[in-house]
């Protein structure tokens, strides 16, 4: 009977669109994304909220929301922290030259997002 009603309102009929568009959004993004898994998490996460306020009600939902924010937030402290703390490419260099010396076959590869750096990945392969 709820979704009944809901379909003849008005209003819940534009929340309904907006929210469709939004997931859309969403899609395009992922669609666009080298490291899409954090729009694939959210997407879970608050579906799962939409479960829990179905399920157990507002009150669930919104203490849901509010740990998914805090872990986005907590997410971007730890980007910003990479982007601060990352070597710059003649660091790397030299400790990639460094495990060269030890007789390792070296590569290494940057890790942006968003265009910023984050890091590297340096692998040092040595004979045995």
């Amino acid at each position: 009977a709820g979704r009944a009603e809901l379909a003849t309102d008005a209003q819940a009929n534009i929340v309904r669109s907006q929210f469709n568009a939004m997931q859309q959004e969403v899609s395009a993004r992922i669609a666009k994304s080298t490291c899409p898994d954090v729009l694939h998490e959210v997407r879970e996460q608050i579906g799962q909220v939409f479960r829990l306020a179905s399920g157990s009600g507002a009150h669930a939902a919104a203490q849901a929301l509010t740990s998914v924010r805090a872990q986005l937030a907590d997410s971007r402290v730890r980007l910003d922290e990479l982007r601060q703390h990352a070597l710059d490419p003649d660091r790397a260099d030299r400790l990639c030259e460094s495990l060269a010396r030890g007789h390792a076959r070296v590569t290494k590869a940057p890790l942006h997002d968003a265009g910023h750096l984050l890091g590297w990945t340096i692998r040092a392969d040595f004979d045995s």
